[in-house]
């Protein structure tokens, strides 16, 4: 089953919160970036919130998933978290 998520998207990144039904983003990591990419393109970083509620960042190049990368060290990107209310 494909994974159910929500998208923000914000000037300095594309944010993802996991709606826990189906599979995880994290164990879809390949199908979420590339069907991210393919919609919303493929410039800006995707974070995403987990089932339980950690903020991680899903590495992509050309649309394609590279790693993952936990927690979220980005203070642009904690910031934009704030003001559309994902924190």
């Amino acid at each position: 089953m494909n994974p159910s998520y929500s998208i923000k998207a914000g000037k300095h990144g594309i944010y993802l919160i996991d709606n826990n039904v189906g599979t995880s983003i994290t164990n879809m990591a390949e199908r979420v970036v590339s069907d991210v990419c393919r919609q919303r393109g493929g410039d800006l970083p995707i974070y995403y919130r987990d089932s339980e509620g950690q903020w991680d960042e899903l590495k992509h190049a050309g649309g394609e998933f590279v790693d993952f990368s936990f927690g979220v060290n980005n203070e642009w990107a904690e910031n934009e978290m704030i003001s559309l209310g994902l924190s």
